[in-house]
């Protein structure tokens, strides 16, 4: 089954997990929160319209377990905060509606939704660099300063509302910042990554295009030295005759240098121990098959492309197949295409649920191999492991 490539791309592997990590400590915390609220909503149920009040608790519970399953089980989509956030500054604003009108209340009666007030601003920081993020967290505070001055949320005096108030913003904002920290560190770690990655790419096709050199200058050497040779050693008509033969062919094959050097050509030979030694140099541990039965030549863009496009399927194997699956890559090269598989034998995934935004196989690897003229084709299902096929078939 072959993958389109996508429109765009915005996430990033390390920083992905760190929000994964933030989801779920927030589902937890939000769980949390509602264990505490709990009882006191069943103590003032008396005095709310029964209907409505149920509607908003279920509502609320409705969100956090999406919320929860969506980071613990689906791959942690930030619409899961959004959701929370809407659902907790509906409860906060409809506080006056679940109310029964004329109720004697205790002075000290403080709503049950008091104890979810900070879950909006906590859910809404993840979007702290929209504009409508900076409303909801002025809005939150402001609307329950004015509940508490009312007599449905406790007639406190305005100092003690205020405080109410400073409270439902201050505590999420220190943990929505330790959060956004966390997260411009990944972002670090993952510009550092990219970085490295690049490096090695373009260190490997340096080194393909050296090998290359080295090689066709070796044959330069022999074929010119024989050349030489004949010319020195000729005594007779037909040896001088051989000679010019030679020395004809050497021009040729100078010429051909000249042109392969200026089109940046690179044979499959020297991909495939490139590609080898690359793998090597930084993940030495994995097995790696290699078959080349062919002279062609392939172009140094191609080539920075395929050996990219093969790190990254490594490096997304090693991310999400599992900490015990074994991996293989097998290289094998014709006079029809260049073929690298890299294969293991993990936890396998749907691949309809691989997000369009993804960074690493459909942008890092697909994208870029469409883009030279190549494929991508994956073979996966969850259980079963993964394979993921790089293909470049030549023009005849």
């Amino acid at each position: 089954m072959q993958l389109a490539a996508p429109a765009s791309f915005s996430e990033s592997a390390t920083l992905g997990r760190v929000d994964r990590v933030i989801g779920r400590a927030m589902s937890i915390f939000a769980f949390s929160s509602v264990y505490e609220c709990w009882p006191t909503f069943f103590n003032q149920l008396p005095h709310l319209n029964h209907n409505f009040a149920i509607f908003n608790f279920v509502l609320l519970l409705a969100a956090l377990l999406y919320n929860a399953f969506n980071f613990w089980l689906l791959g942690g989509r930030l619409v899961g905060y959004l959701i929370v956030a809407g659902v907790v500054l509906f409860n906060t604003l409809s506080w006056p509606l679940q109310l029964l009108p004329d109720q004697t209340l205790d002075p000290h009666f403080k709503p049950w939704v008091w104890w979810i007030t900070g879950l909006g601003p906590l859910a809404i920081g993840m979007f702290i660099s929209k504009w409508w993020a900076w409303v909801y967290c002025a809005v939150m505070p402001v609307a329950w300063f004015i509940i508490t001055l009312q007599p449905g949320g406790g007639s406190t005096n305005l100092k003690d509302g205020f405080i109410s108030a400073l409270f439902v913003i201050l505590f999420p904002a220190t943990l929505v910042a330790l959060g956004q920290l966390l997260r411009q560190s990944a972002s670090r770690v993952d510009d550092a990554a990219k970085l490295a990655t690049e490096a090695v790419v373009e260190a490997a096709k340096v080194d393909a295009v050296e090998r290359e050199a080295a090689k066709v200058a070796g044959e330069l050497h022999d074929s010119v030295l024989s050349a030489l040779s004949l010319v020195s050693e000729a005594s007779s008509t037909e040896a001088w005759a051989d000679a010019r033969t030679a020395a004809a062919v050497s021009i040729v094959e100078l010429k051909h240098s000249s042109q392969t050097k200026e089109s940046s050509a690179i044979s499959v030979a020297s991909l495939t121990e490139t590609l080898q030694k690359s793998i090597d140099r930084t993940y030495p541990w994995l097995k790696v098959e290699a078959s080349v039965n062919s002279l062609k030549q392939i172009d140094s863009d191609v080539v920075e492309v395929l050996i990219d496009a093969t790190m990254q399927a490594i490096s997304n194997s090693i991310q999400h197949a599992g900490a015990r699956a074994h991996r293989r890559v097998k290289i094998r090269v014709n006079d029809r295409a260049v073929k690298i598989v890299v294969n293991d034998d993990g936890v396998g995934f749907r691949i309809g649920r691989v997000s369009r935004d993804s960074v690493g196989l459909r942008w890092g690897i697909i994208n870029r191999v469409k883009a030279v003229g190549g494929e991508v084709f994956i073979d996966t299902k969850p259980g079963a492991g993964t394979s993921i096929i790089i293909q470049y078939g030549f023009t005849k």
